[in-house]
């Protein structure tokens, strides 16, 4: 019911904001997405940002952005059951750049 590409936008959102945010360590996102076809999720969920909620909203706020820049919408739809989603980070530096640069350039 998942598909890879989604997978591997979210850990690119995920570099990208990580390096937006370098004093959050431990900043990850996931996502949760409906249970029916489609490409895009249903909310997105912010982790690593503990007792600070305004910042926590304005992360999610711009990887719902970024996410939709990169043509996967973030919406939440009544009725629908959801799952978690995590995100295939890159693992090697070329990775990591070219995830950087794609997010970049879609700002």
């Amino acid at each position: 019911m998942d598909t890879p590409d989604r997978k591997m936008l979210l850990g690119w959102v995920e570099a990208a904001l990580r390096a937006d945010n370098a004093d959050l360590p431990t900043l990850r996102l996931a996502a949760q997405s409906h249970y029916r076809p489609g490409s895009g999720f249903a909310f997105i969920e912010v982790y690593g940002v503990d007792d600070q909620r305004d910042r926590r909203r304005g992360i999610r706020a711009e990887a719902s952005r970024l996410l939709g820049l990169l043509g996967c919408k973030v919406d939440l739809e009544v009725g629908y059951d959801v799952f978690t989603v995590y995100p295939t980070r890159p693992e090697t530096a070329h990775q990591h750049l070219r995830a950087l640069k794609v997010v970049r350039d879609a700002r």
